[in-house]
């Protein structure tokens, strides 16, 4: 891991201003999970909280990632991180002297998404305007590796703060740290993007934005790899693995968290993954490896097809966390590794100034498929027999090597064309 990047100040306030900013968000979302179904009593209306969030990313995203493209990124995600900062501390305010209420807990999570729907593609579009192209490999992985283990941490200190002093203390953190994390963006000193000279319509710069999907057939390949991801893998892992350990197997809360912790030791390792094979294998070599690696875990999962197995996990707790521990630890080290070259290379393709437009519309993708992948799995796993929903997965996993191809193929067309120079 080369540690020496943090000399780059740009590159420093950047980490610091995401990991203080990721601190508060893994406190309150652990917080408001509690909350609501302390309140509530329903996984209905916390999953309905949940969709909530998603739906701004649907309607505003390609609009939003226009936007991005044409003003100052910086002033961008200052802006967005001190409206949720002062917003966390006015809940945190009116929480001393009245309960917060089911409806103001929509409230919040629709203003965070609006505000993360603007935030994150003038995040995701800096990083490649303040590190040198081929320092961008370590700039991701360091980044990936600080945001884990926050994401470890954070959700363990979220629920410890929520059981000893309630909501209002968690909403003061949240907002102290959009805060700090907003006035240390500020002394970033970010280059301006070029504009385009012609002026264009709004309405064609949004279209824009899907069109920029194809002005390279392994950009067109990877969205359509990151898509069947968040379609098949994603809302397995987050809807399967809880419902499959708790509920088909009887395991306790404790067991799931243990697995939990797990899956981020396998992403902070797959970290130091990408710092050894990115010096003997190309990016579309790298993907490959975290696709067969997520087909690995697609294996691993088979055992549970059979009665006799799931007889056997039903008697020992300690079998069901060491076997998905085992399961989930080969996805997240796949998925990390893969998701550092994944962004890398997008950041590295794409021209500066359409990067916004393309990080809004590949979110708002992922998020449909999201939508989706949840609604499929929910009624697989009520509905029908574990192998089938593994085997759906193993057809999507086996469908990202196959849109992979057209990345492979290029990527060796141009070495060769670059060889012959």
């Amino acid at each position: 891991m080369n540690f020496s990047i943090f000399k780059n100040k740009n590159y420093s306030l950047f980490i610091f201003g995401q990991a203080t900013s990721l601190l508060g968000t893994g406190f309150l979302n652990v917080a408001m999970a509690l909350y609501v179904l302390n309140i509530t009593g329903s996984a209905g209306k916390f999953s309905s909280i949940l969709a909530l969030g998603v739906i701004p990313n649907i309607v505003l995203g390609p609009v939003a990632g226009t936007i991005v493209d044409k003003v100052n990124r910086k002033k961008m995600i200052i802006s967005m991180d001190l409206l949720r900062g002062i917003f966390a501390l006015i809940l945190f305010i009116y929480s001393i002297y009245n309960p917060i209420s089911i409806p103001i807990v929509y409230v919040l999570v629709i203003f965070y998404s609006v505000c993360q729907v603007f935030f994150s593609p003038a995040f995701v579009t800096i990083l490649p305007s303040i590190v040198k192209k081929d320092e961008l490999v370590d700039a991701n992985s360091m980044q990936r590796t600080i945001s884990e283990t926050i994401f470890a941490a954070a959700p363990f200190l979220g629920a410890l703060f929520f059981g000893l002093y309630g909501l209002s203390i968690i909403l003061f953190i949240d907002g102290l740290t959009y805060l700090i994390s907003g006035f240390s963006e500020m002394f970033m000193e970010v280059p301006l993007l070029e504009r385009e000279k012609e002026k264009i319509p709004f309405v064609k710069e949004v279209l824009d934005g899907f069109k920029v999907l194809f002005i390279d057939i392994r950009i067109t390949s990877l969205i359509s790899n990151g898509i069947l991801t968040h379609l098949f893998l994603t809302p397995f892992a987050l809807v399967g693995f809880p419902y499959i350990i708790v509920t088909i197997l009887g395991g306790k809360s404790v067991d799931y968290g243990i697995v939990e912790s797990v899956a981020t030791i396998g992403s902070i390792l797959a970290v130091f993954a990408v710092g050894f094979f990115k010096k003997k294998y190309n990016i579309a070599q790298c993907i490959s490896i975290g696709i067969l690696g997520m087909i690995v875990f697609v294996i691993s999962m088979l055992p549970l097809s059979n009665q006799y197995f799931i007889n056997l996990l039903q008697r020992n707790s300690l079998l069901i966390v060491l076997f998905f521990s085992i399961t989930i630890f080969i996805v997240y080290i796949s998925f990390g590794f893969y998701g550092v070259f994944y962004v890398t290379f997008y950041q590295t393709t794409i021209p500066k100034n359409k990067l916004g437009r393309y990080v809004s519309v590949q979110a708002l993708f992922f998020s449909l498929a999201r939508l989706l992948g949840f609604k499929f799995y929910g009624y697989m796993l009520d509905n029908f027999s574990l192998i089938f929903p593994i085997i759906i997965l193993g057809i999507g996993m086996s469908l990202k090597v196959v849109v992979h191809i057209p990345f492979i193929k290029e990527t060796n067309k141009l070495e060769t064309v670059n060889a012959r120079k």
